[in-house]
């Protein structure tokens, strides 16, 4: 018998040397541990089938690794302080084939570094192999074993282990980077994929692959093992935050304090690994899809528990984005989703998460963070506020969402009410939610922040969704007490039939009219929703506006703090939203057709205005103005003569109601209307200036002393 093999008895006699097994390396431990014979080495055989090749062992004996496999870590323990030299790893050759055949059968052979001598010349072998590439692949090494065992459930072996690991740690720091047959799956990636590896031993590793980075600091191809991707392109960081996936409520903790532990003590990303995104997806967006409230881990628990997983989860956030700000706008490689995005899907019922993701201090460059953040689109054109208002996202979530983004606009609405690549603005998703959700409709869509293939389109009949929404709001106010009653009758009379709608509709009204400053709402609805009405894009549906017109027709003639009527603002529209659509497809024929649509709406709006409340066009607002002026003011309707003829029709409406507007001086611009008309150029027809004229023909002949023309 060899001489190593003195003092540990007749056992190792007795395997066979030409014994064979199969290693299958995505269990991350050795299938021969305990079982299979004790210090052999292990070889590949040529044209093997197996996965990853068929494995023989031959007489190359080691012993301190079969005290390993076996789990006898005091005598493992012992043996290393004699026999340092067999913690040597033993190198895999040809490695140009290997880099380019990763994860598939081909011919290695083995070069063996240890000896049958316990002396200073083994110990010098830690040196020679730190001096090698990173590249270097090498078999499963004793720091491997070590990490990928369980906790002995003897307090004396678990010592004896933890304590083998950490004598060899402060030999060889460099084994902690060290792959193990593949290109990533070092000792590191061994412990995290360990559901039973203890804190102390991940603290302890995290420290060698500190030293090995002061020591390579100057090596601008070495990588440490916090940075090695793996086979599937999955970095350490990836692992743990599938690990956390994959825990019950009950484990969560542990695992959120070796993500902690992990970001505090993970080395410096040095150049050689400066992309430290794996090639399927950032940390961050891994973080935030599996908090997916659907995932098993999340289902089956209660409200309080989930609150507490998702509140581990949040302090995660907080240490990643403190390391690694630039992962908030690493988007998805599938959906172009941004973290904000997969936030608004999973994470609809916590604040706490967009607070995160969205926290803002004095510094202005958190302002333009928030800014771009909120004006990221995915790849169909969704911005985040059209997430959180398809999924139905908590009313508090849903506030701080729209908030944040009118003021990361400059006129507070453009970016709130802009349309989906298929013309779904914020409101309309809103309604799609409110008559889906609990019922036996399919979804909207389903939602993958991942990958495309998993997300379907908008494929509803929109005509179908109007005309429910239509019907509804007729069947509402055509009721037996559709017209009597008060503002709060009304107003109870709409919850019966909508719900919290009617309060996230609100939410968007007051984002929009407060310049994305949250304050005391004076409850002007109707005044906030004639601001958004325009004719140049879509933002609220027509019957919603039917709808607040007739819950707040109260509202018709009073003044809100600007001192505009809710007709003002209607029929001044809102030039700001002229970009508002972005459709998909042919726009040479769509384009017309759908500026007739929004010309026929806000025309339709404007005359249930005027009808409504006709005194209202003979009130002047705090500068002066009255209703025709600001029509006038208003941008023309070009040269689709659809809409001109709409604006023709408003003209007359407004002149019918309160005769006097006609020869009623601007006192902005000091131009009597038909000048108003004039300046806009060829874009109004000559009728409509001629018909202004004959209003008061008068006005051709004589000007007062303080004319302007």
């Amino acid at each position: 018998m060899n001489q190593s093999f003195q003092g540990y008895g007749e056992q190792y006699k007795e395997f066979g040397y030409n014994y064979y097994g199969h290693y299958q390396h995505h269990q991350h431990q050795l299938p021969y541990a305990t079982s299979y014979p004790a210090g052999v080495k292990r070889r590949r055989i040529v044209g093997a089938s197996e996965p990853y090749g068929l494995l023989q062992y031959n007489n190359n004996h080691n012993v301190l690794l079969g005290l390993c496999q076996s789990k006898a870590w005091i005598e493992a323990l012992q043996r290393w302080r004699t026999y340092p030299q067999e913690a040597t790893p033993s190198r895999l050759l040809n490695q140009p084939m290997l880099m380019r055949k990763r994860c598939q059968p081909s011919v290695m052979t083995i070069q063996n570094d240890c000896s049958d001598r316990g002396d200073a010349k083994g110990m010098n072998t830690f040196d020679e192999q730190e001096k090698t590439s990173p590249e270097q692949l090498y078999q499963p090494t004793i720091l491997g074993l070590i990490c990928a065992s369980s906790p002995s459930a003897k307090e004396e072996e678990e010592s004896a282990r933890v304590l083998l690991l950490k004598e060899i740690l402060h030999h060889a720091p460099a084994q902690v980077a060290y792959s193990q047959e593949q290109c990533g799956h070092t000792p590191l990636r061994d412990a995290i994929l360990n559901p039973h590896c203890p804190l102390e031993v991940l603290k302890m590793l995290l420290q060698a692959d500190q030293e090995n980075c002061s020591q390579h600091h100057d090596n601008s191809v070495y990588v440490a093992a916090s940075y090695q991707k793996d086979s599937r392109g999955l970095l350490p960081l990836d692992h743990l935050i599938l690990r956390l996936q994959s825990d019950n409520t009950s484990t969560t903790t542990r695992s959120v304090d070796m993500l902690e532990t992990f970001l505090e003590m993970r080395p410096a990303a040095p150049a050689a690994a400066a992309n430290v995104t794996s090639k399927v997806s950032s940390p961050l967006i891994r973080l935030l899809a599996m908090v997916d409230p659907v995932a098993p881990s999340l289902s089956s628990v209660d409200a309080s528990a989930k609150e507490t997983r998702l509140c581990k989860i949040q302090q995660v956030i907080r240490c990643l984005l403190r390391q690694q700000p630039e992962l908030l706008y690493v988007c998805s490689l599938g959906t172009g989703c941004s973290p904000l995005h997969i936030a608004a899907r999973t994470c609809g019922n916590f604040l706490p998460i967009f607070q995160e993701l969205l926290l803002v201090s004095a510094d202005d460059d958190d302002e333009k963070s928030n800014r771009r953040l909120m004006a990221m689109e995915n790849s169909f054109g969704d911005l985040p506020i059209h997430v959180v208002c398809s999924n139905g996202a908590d009313l508090d979530v849903l506030k701080y969402v729209a908030y944040k983004t009118a003021a990361a606009s400059h006129d507070h609405c453009q970016l709130l009410w802009r349309t989906t690549g298929f013309e779904y603005s914020p409101a309309d998703l809103l309604w799609l939610y409110h008559i889906e959700a609990g019922s036996s409709f399919a979804k909207v869509r389903t939602f993958h922040s991942m990958y495309a293939a998993a997300q379907s389109r908008f494929e509803k009949d929109n005509e179908y969704y109007e005309k429910v929404l239509r019907n509804t709001v007729d069947d509402l106010m055509n009721g037996d007490s559709g017209q009597d009653g008060t503002t709060e009758e009304r107003m109870e009379q709409a919850r019966k039939k909508f719900g919290d709608l009617l309060d996230r509709l609100f939410v968007l009204l007051s984002a929009s009219s407060s310049e994305g400053k949250e304050s005391k709402n004076d409850g002007k609805y109707l005044h906030q929703a004639c601001k958004v009405s325009t004719p140049y894009g879509h933002t609220l549906a027509l019957p919603l506006f039917k709808l607040l017109l007739w819950i707040y027709k109260d509202d018709l003639l009073t003044m809100d703090e600007s001192g505009n009527l809710p007709l003002h603002y209607a029929l001044l529209g809102n030039n700001s939203l002229a970009k508002l659509s972005k459709p998909t497809g042919d726009e040479n024929k769509k384009k017309e057709k759908r500026e007739t649509t929004h010309w026929n709406e806000w025309a339709e709006y404007c005359q249930d205005l005027i009808t409504a409340a006709p005194e209202a066009c003979g009130m002047a607002n705090e500068r002066g103005q009255l209703p025709l002026h600001l029509l006038l003011s208003n941008r023309s309707p070009g040269s689709n003569s659809a809409a001109q003829n709409l604006h023709q029709l408003l003209l007359e409406k407004a002149m019918e109601a309160f005769p006097e507007s006609v020869q009623t001086r601007d006192p902005i611009s000091g131009l009597d209307p038909f000048m108003l008309a004039a300046m806009g150029g060829e874009d109004l027809p000559l009728d409509t200036i001629y018909y202004l004229l004959r209003g008061c023909p008068s006005l051709c002949h004589h000007h007062g002393d303080d004319a302007t023309v």
